[in-house]
């Protein structure tokens, strides 16, 4: 399949949207203003949409309870538990840019300069700074 779109069954948008208000009493709890979300399944978990694990979708979840996401440029998503949808340049002349996760994560700049504690799923902490 060449499309980042995969048919995968199992989760509705209402159970993406309790799991997004349960993540966000959390973040409340806890006092972070948002968090990062760049594993490709728990960008699903979250939000319905499932990617090639060549791509690198992204959520941004705001303690206010605001989600965003940034899915490649030619994903054609189901309806998402998302306000707010971004694309990211996943190739160019028909072939994948080397650094998914950067171009994902730009996508996100003005939006994370503006976090002040962010919580994250990263296996390592992105330099915010590379990515604004």
């Amino acid at each position: 399949m060449g499309k980042s779109k995969i048919a995968v069954r199992g989760l509705t948008t209402a159970g993406c949207c309790a799991r997004q208000r349960r993540l966000v009493a959390e973040l409340q709890t806890l006092e972070i203003d948002a968090v990062l979300i760049t594993d490709r399944r728990h960008v699903y978990y979250f939000s319905g949409f499932w990617s090639a694990t060549h791509h690198a979708p992204a959520m941004l979840i705001a303690a206010d309870g605001m989600v965003q996401i940034v899915l490649p440029e030619d994903a054609q998503a189901p309806p998402l538990a998302a306000d707010v949808v971004h694309y990211y340049q996943a190739q160019k002349q028909g072939t994948l840019i080397e650094d998914q996760q950067g171009a994902s994560l730009r996508e996100l700049g003005k939006s994370l300069q503006a976090v002040g504690r962010l919580g994250f799923d990263l296996p390592s902490i992105p330099d915010r700074k590379s990515v604004v």
